[in-house]
């Protein structure tokens, strides 16, 4: 873990004045992932106050990760327009909803990731060493919640 946070910090100082190269694309990623997890939410409460369909689907976490939160979509929209749905704020209206923010998450994603690949290298390890970190605090915090507060409150 502190290997990882110290490759890190001297490939951030690499990247340099190369983060003037950082594109819109992220800003609008992060906007669409947003709206995507608000329509989410809003669609699982539906489905919790629908008797019939309370236990199909439970909140499913996905992080910042677009695949994910895209097939979490997919898989409730079924139900979001069924008609047990429609008493509780469901029915074609909010799957309308869910397709149109569904169609905007995938096409800023597949902007952002066209956008990445012109990234310059340093920007490209930087990010790269961050998600290592990144999926390592996640793992920690998966399998060990009180050493992971442990770990960041110390300082070095």
């Amino acid at each position: 873990m502190a290997a990882l946070g110290a490759d890190v910090q001297p490939a951030s100082e690499q990247a340099g004045d190369a983060k003037s190269e950082m594109t819109p694309s992220g800003l609008a990623l992060d906007q669409a992932i947003a709206a995507a997890k608000d329509y989410r939410r809003r669609a699982t409460t539906t489905i919790s106050l629908t008797h019939e369909l309370h236990q199909r689907h439970g909140l499913r976490m996905t992080g910042a990760s677009p695949d994910r939160l895209i097939r979490a979509l997919e898989a409730i929209l079924p139900d979001i327009g069924s008609s047990y749905a429609v008493p509780h704020g469901g029915g074609a209206a909010m799957v309308k909803e869910g397709k149109a923010i569904l169609a905007a998450l995938g096409k800023v994603h597949d902007a952002h990731q066209a956008t990445l690949g012109k990234l310059s290298m340093p920007i490209r390890l930087l990010h790269e060493k961050k998600g290592l970190l990144y999926e390592e605090l996640r793992r920690l915090a998966r399998s060990r919640p009180r050493r992971l507060g442990c770990l960041l409150c110390q300082r070095t």
